[in-house]
Formats: structure tokens, sequence, C-alpha cells
């Protein structure tokens, strides 16, 4: 339960704002969040599942530990109304310099 005994949405994370960072010509989009327990923010990067690929991204990022690569801190998968399966990455945020 988030404070004031309100329900957390099912992953945990509120959207910080509607619009998306970063460029949305892939299929994938890249919002700000604010996690709820901790209340760090983060960048949710939800990505279109290809059956093809079997989740290298996820793969990959959890064997990355580099200072210079946003970290990993959470994933979880999501359907869209057309049954479309999402890979949601809960990144590290990166402020714009």
């Amino acid at each position: 339960m988030a404070s004031g005994g309100v329900a957390a949405p099912v992953s945990g994370f509120i959207d910080k704002n509607a619009s998306s960072v970063g460029v949305e010509k892939l299929p994938l989009v890249v919002k700000m969040a604010k996690c709820l327990e901790t209340g760090e923010t983060v960048a949710i990067k939800k990505v279109l599942q290809d059956k093809r690929y079997n989740n290298r991204e996820l793969r990959n990022m959890r064997l990355l530990d580099h200072p210079n690569v946003v970290s990993l801190k959470h994933c979880f998968f999501s359907t869209t109304e057309k049954d479309e399966l999402y890979l949601n990455l809960v990144l590290e945020c990166v402020p714009d310099l």
C-alpha cells in the first residue's frame, strides 16, 4: 500500500509525466517514473517483445555492471489490449546535462 492507504499500481511505479523521453521511432518508449517504495526517479523503457530475440536486452542488462552504463533496477512484463507483450526495464535515471 502507498501512503494514505491508497493501493499502489501493480508495477509499483507512477508516471511523473505523460511525455516520453527520447525518440519513439523504434518499437519502444522510455518514460520517467517514481518508485513508490524508495521515491527514486527512474526511467522505464518499454520494449515490444519479439519471440525471435528471446529477451537478449534483459539478459545483457543483468550482466552489465559498469559506471558508464545505466543500471537495471527492476523489470516486469505488461500486455496491451491487442495482446502485445512488452518488457518493461526499470533503469537508473540519468538527468540531462
